[in-house]
């Protein structure tokens, strides 16, 4: 991104404060253009299901800029799985997926999963920092998520897409659940 941007996206930040919610109906097209420009496609099987309450979301005045969300009993035997978590590229960096975390992880006592994505070069991304931020302990290294002989589904959207080859892992975590007393 070109500095001149980041400088006034910087700006922006300090003088309008970000509003953060969790998702209702009304939200589903912006969540789809954050998805399809994080992403790079808009046919993500799930993400739109069960919109209202399902993200918590990040706006600078009218624009979608950072969401995650929190999913109970996954792909997991029990607690529950960080999903859809992504940051428009103009705004990285600057601190909200930050909050986001520091209130998603506390809306829930159970165990939390979350799957990190690794680029080909394997060099720590995106979640990892805050995966240690949060106390989220490794539990499986480097598996493949996605390998694609011939052209990834990724494609432009990716920094490393090569058009061949590309080999996707991930690192799982999770942040043990405080268990209440009975």
């Amino acid at each position: 991104m070109d500095k001149l941007c980041k400088e006034a996206n910087k700006a922006k930040r300090e003088t309008v404060a970000p509003i953060i919610r969790f998702s209702k109906q009304e939200d589903k097209d912006k969540i789809i253009e954050l998805l399809y420009t994080c992403f790079g496609n808009r046919e993500h099987e799930g993400a739109y299901d069960n919109i209202p309450g399902r993200y918590l979301l990040c706006f600078l005045e009218d624009k979608l800029v950072a969401m995650t969300g929190l999913i109970h009993n996954a792909d997991y035997n029990s607690g529950c799985e960080i999903s859809w978590t992504c940051t428009h590229p103009e705004y990285r960096h600057q601190g909200y997926m930050m909050e986001l975390f520091e209130r998603i992880v506390y809306t829930t006592d159970e165990d939390i999963y979350c799957s990190c994505w690794k680029i080909p070069t394997k060099e720590h991304i995106n979640l990892h920092h805050l995966m240690k931020e949060f106390n989220f302990e490794l539990v499986l290294d480097s598996h493949i998520r996605s390998q694609y002989p011939h052209k990834c589904k990724v494609g432009d959207t990716c920094p490393f897409f090569t058009g061949q080859g590309c080999v996707c892992q991930q690192d799982l975590y999770v942040r043990k659940g405080i268990k209440k007393n009975p």
